[in-house]
């Protein structure tokens, strides 16, 4: 089982620049090349393995309340579902909106000047993604 707390997966027409950019400001080289088709190619050559995808929607998904008037947002629930649809015959989807939902009036899960989830956010992914392996 490969468990990846940290993954970005691009638009295919914009992966290749993205990446790039990302590993040069981070100093970190990519391993995967951050599309959709790499993602599910990475997996067919690892049939004996068995892969479970956590992807988190970010403070915006949550606050959207948050932002200055007239902010525009992409459909974060439409695009994640559309996702988990597209991997979910070769990988297990981890979904933890229910969950981020259920904390969102009672404690913070993200961080007041960042779009990253903050230590309680991390503890409730976790849970989910300890739970999700254990009832499979």
């Amino acid at each position: 089982m490969i468990v990846d707390f940290h993954t970005h997966t691009f638009p295919d027409k914009i992966a290749a620049q993205t990446i790039a950019y990302l590993s040069e400001k981070g100093g970190v080289p990519a391993f995967r090349e951050g599309t959709l088709s790499a993602l599910k190619e990475f997996v067919s050559r690892h049939e004996e393995t068995e892969f479970y995808f956590l992807m988190v929607p970010n403070a915006v998904w949550l606050y959207p309340e948050l932002l200055p008037a007239g902010a525009g947002t992409e459909d974060q629930s439409a695009f994640i579902d559309a996702f988990f649809s597209e991997i979910s015959e070769t990988m297990t989807p981890i979904d933890v909106r229910q969950e981020f939902q259920s904390y969102v009036r009672k404690e913070e899960l993200y961080y007041r000047t960042d779009h990253h989830w903050n230590e309680k956010g991390a503890y409730i992914a976790y849970k989910k993604i300890c739970e999700s392996i254990l009832h499979k």
